[in-house]
């Protein structure tokens, strides 16, 4: 029928990505910005979240 035709499968996954990206950007509004020069970490902080990113190159360093 109706669903199964390749046109409204891509208008229905158009629409999808549309609606999930308009809410990605009004939930993940970035609010600040931390820096921490002595392990070179970056975070991001949001309104429900905190991210954190830091080089993988002295990871090993965590695990003890």
């Amino acid at each position: 029928g109706d669903a199964a035709n390749p046109f409204s499968i891509a208008c229905s996954w158009k629409r999808f990505c549309s609606n999930y990206f308009q809410c990605w950007c009004q939930n993940c509004i970035p609010y600040g910005l931390l820096i921490d020069n002595s392990t070179g970490a970056v975070g991001l902080i949001r309104k429900n979240s905190l991210s954190l990113f830091r080089c993988l190159e002295d990871i090993e360093i965590l695990a003890y």
